[in-house]
């Protein structure tokens, strides 16, 4: 820099530096400028005035007048020792402003034989030595985390707004930002769809980005509905798109719904994976990575392979003859090749499987060595997990599973099984809507069918009442296999294994005896463990008889044993 600058001419003829330094320093931390003080230095003034956070503001006069004083680069430790003081301490929130202003271009780095140097950009040097702030202007120069701040405070917090009154928000939010990921994407053509207001397209992608960071929860339509003034067709225009998933971001890949419905109003969208890593990737680092981890957390439980205990199962052979080929599919190689083949514009990619039959005869077990052998988590629901008496919540939190399966697949290679155990349950026939019961009935439902139509992964529903099931499901099973009863010669494979103290002849009496199913054998087998620790007297081939005389309540002559004596 020139010693004939006239910012280098104002710092020369201050008398005392260190004064003025330590001055307008204070001053600027109390985001309070007495002109008076700083007649030597009124570009401060100017500066100050520009910045809305005084600790920006503070960073650029430490670093300018280092570097007029001295002219060298400032490091970043010579730097705290002045300026850490009004960062209450804190070297994180330090490092982080700069990082801001260093992605503005207000100050430049450069690093060397590891220390981190910083100097004033020459626009900085410029507009100091024309008089011209703009540079510093709040909305254009304030980062991605200060426009969404901004926006925060503008967009977010009105109890009545108009489209003219969002329109001029994001204007000025937008305003020579367009350096920043999201704006590109907010400019684009994308976001011209025909059909819809580009201005409340923009406003609610603003929303979602604004809720992920400062809140880390999804942007509910409800608040449009609430405090939006204009024209419900213009909200409705929106909401149409977005539930037919033909919304940009949306279709590609930005944003994902997670809950409500167009008739509750409640349309609850947030950014996916995809979304954090694309219009938030001008955060600090470590912001960054704190709302990543917990946008990482599943509120749907999660099995790992190894947790689960293996445990021999056994089918009658053309069951087992099937059920070999769907372990064969869904091994990495196998599934990942079916992906590959369908076409790229198919909007399902994934595998679904009904496995029906009657109760006892191992489909649930089945699940959850297939999930063990094919070394794939397991996501297991059962109707309490996600209904509730509140309206649209349940609705709500069948799309949080969804929504979290999604995002497990976005961060892992490997795809997990989504489980829908006794799904007749949930996705039973419809019926006319008598009650808010049955709405929410259907309207579970209808998620579930459109989840289905684009599911990206292994979808897997057991049920014992198949004949209950509404029939719009059964084109969306890509297969559907029937657990039957077991046969004699499984049956006496099943005894064998469970009761290895009783003789083959013992064995042939229980199966002549009995006609049960996988599930049954095993409950008589749990029961005789503890008339064994009852200390029962009669041989185990009675006892056994006995608890199977006893197994099912249609069962006549039944001998009562045991806690029943």
């Amino acid at each position: 820099m020139q010693e004939t600058n006239k910012l280098s001419e104002q710092i020369t003829q201050t008398e005392s530096l260190s004064n003025q330094f330590k001055l307008a320093f204070q001053e600027i931390s109390k985001n309070v400028l007495n002109p008076s003080k700083l007649e030597d230095l009124k570009w401060v003034n100017h500066l100050a005035k520009s910045i809305a956070h005084s600790e920006q503001s503070t960073l650029i006069l430490a670093v300018v007048i280092h570097f007029c004083e001295t002219h060298q680069k400032c490091s970043m430790q010579h730097l705290s020792s002045f300026v850490l003081h009004w960062f209450d301490g804190k070297s994180i929130s330090l490092r982080k402003q700069v990082k801001e202003l260093t992605n503005q271009k207000i100050i430049d780095s450069q690093q060397k034989e590891g220390t981190h140097f910083l100097y004033p950009n020459q626009k900085t040097i410029d507009a100091i030595d024309s008089d011209n702030y703009d540079v510093f202007n709040e909305e254009s120069n304030i980062g991605l985390e200060g426009m969404l701040r901004s926006f925060n405070q503008n967009g977010l917090s009105y109890d009545a707004i108009g489209l003219f009154d969002i329109n001029q928000i994001i204007e000025k939010c937008l305003n020579k930002n367009g350096n920043l990921t999201l704006v590109k994407f907010l400019e684009s053509e994308y976001m011209r769809e025909k059909g819809t207001v580009e201005v409340m397209d923009k406003f609610i992608l603003f929303c979602i980005c604004t809720k992920a960071l400062f809140d880390n929860d999804s942007f509910s339509f409800q608040y449009l509905g609430q405090f939006l003034t204009c024209s419900k067709t213009i909200i409705s225009m929106s909401e149409f798109q977005i539930l037919d998933c033909t919304w940009a971001p949306i279709k590609m890949g930005y944003v994902q719904h997670v809950g409500g419905s167009f008739i509750g109003k409640n349309i609850e969208l947030e950014l996916t994976e995809k979304g954090y890593r694309e219009f938030l990737k001008e955060i600090d680092a470590t912001t960054l990575k704190v709302m990543k981890r917990k946008m990482e957390l599943l509120k749907t439980p999660l099995t790992l392979p190894n947790s689960i205990n293996p445990m021999n199962l056994y089918f009658n052979p053309k069951l087992e003859y099937n059920l070999s080929r769907v372990e064969g599919l869904l091994t990495k190689k196998k599934f990942s090749s079916y992906q590959k083949q369908l076409a790229p514009n198919s909007s399902m990619k994934g595998l679904t499987f009904l496995f029906h039959g009657g109760p006892g005869c191992g489909k649930t077990e089945y699940v959850l060595q297939l999930a063990r052998k094919t070394k794939r988590p397991i996501m297991k629901i059962q109707v309490t997990d996600f209904l509730s008496k509140w309206v649209g919540d349940s609705e709500t939190n069948i799309k949080r599973i969804f929504t979290d399966y999604r995002s497990y697949c976005d961060r892992n290679s490997v795809k997990p099984i989504l489980f829908l155990n006794e799904c007749d349950q949930i996705i039973g026939k419809r019926i006319d809507t008598q009650s808010s019961v049955d709405q929410m009935s259907n309207s579970i439902q209808n998620i579930i069918l459109e989840e289905m139509e684009r599911f990206p992964g292994i979808l897997i529903g057991t049920t014992n009442l198949v004949n209950n099931m509404d029939s719009a499901f059964e084109r969306r099973w890509t297969y559907k296999l029937e657990f039957e009863n077991p046969e004699k010669d499984i049956q006496s494979k099943i005894w064998k294994h469970l009761f290895t103290e009783l003789t083959d002849n013992e064995i042939i009496q229980l199966t002549n005896k009995f006609d049960f199913t996988a599930g049954e054998i095993s409950n008589i087998q749990r029961r005789f463990s503890v008339e064994k620790l009852l200390g029962f007297s009669s041989p185990n081939i009675e006892v056994i008889m006995n608890l199977g005389l006893n197994e099912r309540f249609n069962n006549s002559n039944k001998q009562k044993i045991g806690f029943n004596n």
